[in-house]
């Protein structure tokens, strides 16, 4: 595998606080702060969660409330025309992707499980996605969150979510920071599996900015062209309780730079035109899901992995120390399984 030299550009974090810096804030209220106070209960509904998550979907649920439906309010005062929304409120709904699971009715699983009248057609395998409790499985596959153009359902950017007890992000991050430094290509490997099924998407979709999130940590992503190769960058875990500092963005900001920009001008800002052969694996008769991971994790080995260094923002350099909390900070409640 061809490897670019690591950018010297300011990285990611620098560039989405400088951006959070220059936007103009307008003195209008989008979000309530607890007041101080001895008669505000440690149970009060702003100052933490009170729902414990199991499963992918409370997990994602609580990443739309705390950062995703948020950041569409911010947008909007910001003058955006975009708004988080999931696959199938955008205009390419109907895009989908083969699914790793062959499809398996209703009556196959409850007649695998004994229950219903007639014999079991087919056995159903052991739940392997987060998301599956039955072991019904999706047919297809779809992103998780999309960022579109409100008016017309354009998707600009998307989104994927996994849950932090299977997915963590930290140690495969810093695995890869060691392969850009040593050359140990097996070092990338665990990143190349946990990037694997978003970048796959943006890619097909031809997008060139995209998220990747356990609600815990958030990384974001990038498509780019170097030496005629197309490169995949990725960002440092973002962890979901960071506050605003001038050392590091929180998930909020890193949200409202790509939000920005998809929407900077020009000419279709969001896109980059697909140049690898890599696309979503599709799952062969009889075919093992490990078998079907391992030929996805190979094809992804033509797209170099970069830690993110996106653009130097010379012009967006900021002295200013002022934050605001509503467009900053994503909530004080963690991500927890039952």
């Amino acid at each position: 595998m061809s490897r670019a030299p690591p950018s010297t550009h300011c990285d990611f974090e620098l560039e989405a606080i400088a951006n959070f810096e220059k936007a103009h804030w307008k003195n209008k209220i989008v979000d309530f702060a607890l007041p101080d106070g001895n008669d505000i209960s440690e149970h009060h509904l702003l100052a933490g969660d009170h729902f414990l998550c199991g499963e992918e979907i409370s997990i994602s649920a609580k990443y739309v409330a705390h950062a995703l439906n948020p950041m569409s309010a911010v947008g909007k005062e910001q003058g955006l025309n975009g708004i988080f929304g999931d696959w199938k409120a955008t205009n390419r709904q109907a895009t989908t992707f083969p699914s790793t699971q062959n499809k398996i009715s209703a009556e196959e699983v409850d007649a695998a499980k004994g229950k219903g009248k007639g014999k079991a057609k087919a056995k159903p395998e052991e739940p392997t996605d987060d998301n599956d409790t039955d072991g019904r499985k999706r047919t297809r596959l779809i992103p998780d969150y999309a960022y579109m153009e409100e008016k017309t359902g354009i998707p600009w950017f998307i989104g994927e979510i996994k849950t932090p007890w299977k997915h963590a992000f930290a140690p495969p991050f810093n695995n890869l920071k060691l392969a850009l430094q040593t050359g140990a290509t097996e070092d990338e490997m665990s990143m190349r599996h946990i990037l694997g099924q978003v970048g796959n998407y943006m890619i097909e979709l031809e997008l060139k900015w995209g998220f990747l999130t356990n609600y815990t940590h958030t990384l974001f992503l990038k498509r780019d062209v170097q030496n005629n190769q197309e490169v995949m960058y990725c960002s440092p875990p973002i962890p979901f309780d960071r506050t605003p500092s001038p050392s590091g963005c929180t998930v909020r900001q890193g949200l409202f730079l790509l939000q920005s920009k998809v929407e900077a001008g020009g000419e279709k800002p969001w896109f980059a035109k697909k140049l690898t052969e890599t696309s979503i694996i599709k799952k062969e008769v009889k075919e093992s899901l490990q078998s079907v991971k391992s030929r996805a994790v190979d094809s992804l080995h033509k797209l170099p992995l970069r830690s993110v260094d996106f653009v130097e923002p010379e012009s967006f350099r900021s002295t200013r120390s002022k934050t605001k909390a509503a467009a900053a900070t994503v909530d004080k409640g963690k991500a927890k399984k039952r």
